[in-house]
């Protein structure tokens, strides 16, 4: 892999151009193998312990390749001119943990495959469409204009280089004005598959947060006083490469049997790659206290507007229905927070209904906090065509109160106060940021979430209609004009 030729993703404008230029580089190559360069993690999923994959693209999108991982103790199917791409067991946990989605790929190495189309008999395209690719007739490439996983070429990867920044200097927030910050503080109310899941959240709201167009300043704050004289030390070299006999350096005496879960896990994250501020207590000293605002679902105020300079916090909870109101308990009654926050929460009323123990996760959160923010200066625009909307709706059915739902359960009202939309003078770009945010229209949150007018046609995906949903979650506009 020492003479692979390096392909920059970035001067292709389709997988077929990229899988061609890299079947040249790797003739000339004494192992076969090319390095491609300047990517970004867009998403992980791990197949056990064996194997975990992972999707890059460009900065800029277009292009993805899949890139596989496979462990060299578990892999039982191993070829000859494989041996080379796979990977010892801790170097194999330290690239999964460095894995996540919105990290920067400077170079990885490998064998690139070409995808494989699937022959289809004639008997298979008669009742059915079905995707040119895979064949099923439930991917999301069987419908005109979308993507079927299967269609990008895969890498099989033995040696990987991660840079801080990415190469295009769009990651750089020093010009975002507001801040959204994790507060770490609920770590001995969450066994290990929460503390697991908040990692994953996490992840993904710093991938959204690079992808928006204004993005946040991103910032996890514990309680613990140690991680003040940790933020206090400087950041190692600009980038860390990962090679398939690597040392880890994230797996523990405790987390060893799944680095991705454990009280830890969101340490292990790479904040300082993304650029995120870390610390203890003293770190909430950096920031305005009267523009500290805690977001909870239970607080009593609402969240209108957006300014320059707010800083926003998220509890690290995960699955607010079994601690209901811990995080506002935190915010105003902790008598060991470091400083007395402003509560306030989403304004959801008027705009959807959720079900009853339903609850919105971090990822849903940061979503409409990006898309309020980007949205914010077409609110003028937004509130009259939401105004035009109401006055050619006529009556809105089952605003009041609560009512059985197919189950037999019920719907909860989402505060709503004589049926008005909540927001204030922004409630026209709420009304669009709620009804564009991918995580309310994919899984696991589509089916408890009721659309109220004038997006009342969406309660149709909720029922089992065909959805419009994003090739991923963190692509926070992919909805925007859709809806």
């Amino acid at each position: 892999m020492e003479d692979a030729q390096e392909l920059d993703a970035r001067e292709y404008a389709d997988a077929d151009a990229l899988v061609a230029a890299a079947a040249t580089a790797a003739s000339s190559s004494r192992d076969g193998t090319v390095t491609l360069t300047n990517l970004r993690v867009t998403h992980r999923k791990r197949r056990g312990q064996r194997q975990f994959w992972v999707t890059a693209a460009p900065p800029a999108g277009g292009l993805e390749v899949h890139m596989s991982f496979r462990r060299a103790d578990l892999d039982d199917g191993r070829r000859e001119e494989d041996a080379a791409m796979l990977w010892e067991t801790d170097a194999h946990a330290a690239a999964f943990e460095a894995a996540t989605p919105g990290a920067i790929i400077a170079r990885a190495s490998g064998t690139l495959e070409a995808p494989r189309r699937q022959i289809l008999e004639d008997g298979h395209v008669e009742g059915t469409r079905r995707c040119m690719w895979c064949g099923a007739a439930s991917c999301a490439g069987s419908s005109p204009g979308r993507r079927c996983p299967a269609a990008a070429p895969v890498l099989r990867c033995g040696r990987i280089e991660w840079a801080r920044t990415s190469p295009d200097g769009d990651d750089d927030d020093s010009g975002a004005d507001a801040w959204l910050v994790f507060d770490m503080a609920f770590d001995r109310d969450m066994n290990a598959a929460e503390h697991g899941a908040l990692s994953r959240q996490v992840s993904m709201c710093v991938a959204a947060n690079r992808r928006a167009r204004r993005p946040f300043r991103i910032a996890a704050i514990s309680p613990n006083e140690a991680d003040d004289d940790l933020a206090a030390v400087a950041p190692s070299s600009s980038s860390t490469t990962i090679e398939s006999d690597s040392p880890s350096f994230v797996v523990s005496r405790d987390d060893a049997a799944d680095p991705a879960m454990g009280r830890n896990a969101w340490r292990r994250l790479p904040w300082a790659r993304w650029g995120a501020t870390c610390g203890g207590p003293r770190t909430w000293r950096r920031f305005d206290p009267d523009r500290v605002i805690y977001l909870s679902a239970d607080a009593a105020d609402t969240l209108d507007e957006i300014a320059d300079g707010d800083v926003l916090v998220l509890g690290g909870l995960v699955d607010h229905r079994e601690k209901p109101g811990m995080a506002l308990d935190r915010a105003l009654d902790d008598v060991n927070a470091p400083i007395r926050w402003r509560t306030a929460r989403l304004p959801l009323g008027g705009h959807v209904r959720l079900l009853k123990n339903a609850h919105l996760p971090c990822l849903a959160v940061c979503q409409l906090l990006l898309l309020a923010r980007e949205l914010a200066g077409d609110a003028v625009a937004l509130n009259d065509g939401l105004a035009a909307a109401e006055r050619g709706g006529g009556g809105r059915e089952g605003r009041d109160g609560r009512r059985k739902t197919r189950s037999g359960g019920d719907e909860r009202d989402v505060h709503e106060k004589d049926g008005e939309m909540e927001g204030g003078s922004m409630r026209g770009v709420w009304n669009v940021a709620i009804s564009s945010c991918p995580a309310f229209r994919c899984a696991p949150l589509h089916k408890y979430v009721v659309w109220l007018p004038p997006h009342d046609a969406l309660n149709g995906e909720r029922r089992g209609g065909a959805r419009n949903r994003p090739s991923g979650v963190t692509d926070v506009r992919a909805l925007v004009a859709l809806s």
